[in-house]
């Protein structure tokens, strides 16, 4: 039984490797939205993934993939080759939190399935477009509280290695007194 993640809830192939230096999505097709964003197709389902950097092989695009249960954040290469799966190096993500099981009850199960039949009923360009917006913005606010949670365990790492660095430095000056003696 091969493994299996979820990116923005849709169910991929996961592939671990600590052979890729660089994560990999890889996609049916893809077109670009507007500047930097683009709609994925996934096995006839899509996805909306920013992007944030470049890369030889394409895209960087910034995933937020569920794996058993558990959020994690990753950067990945796109790769539109026709196949769908996600590779990735256990040292290339991020644990961002632990989704509770009551999160996915019968109700938002009915929800998500409304939803989709407003979305296939209708044919109008402007709904769509509300979609991809909030989308977007739901990605853009989980991006700006992973960066947060980044940089606040980054000033602490920082103030830990100023502490070490200075407590090193106090003890080499005190031999270094204790030697003058």
């Amino acid at each position: 039984m091969p493994l299996t993640c979820q990116v923005n809830k849709v169910e991929m192939d996961l592939i671990y490797s600590d052979l890729v230096k660089e994560n990999i999505i890889s996609i049916n097709s893809k077109k670009e939205l507007f500047f930097d964003v683009y709609e994925c197709i996934v096995d006839d389902k899509k996805i909306v993934l920013e992007k944030v950097g470049d890369s030889e092989l394409g895209p960087k695009v910034l995933l937020e993939v569920n794996i058993k249960g558990k959020n994690y954040s990753a950067e990945a290469i796109l790769v539109d080759n026709g196949s769908t799966y996600v590779e990735l190096n256990q040292e290339n993500i991020y644990f961002i939190r632990t989704i509770p099981e009551e999160i996915f009850t019968a109700e938002d199960v009915e929800v998500e399935e409304y939803d989709n039949k407003i979305e296939d009923d209708t044919s109008g360009d402007e709904n769509i477009e509300v979609n991809y917006e909030n989308i977007i913005e739901h990605h853009v606010n989980n991006k700006l509280v992973f960066l947060h949670e980044l940089e606040e365990q980054f000033e602490d790492k920082l103030e830990s290695l100023k502490d070490d660095i200075s407590n090193k430095l106090d003890l080499f000056f005190e031999k270094l007194e204790d030697k003058k003696k």
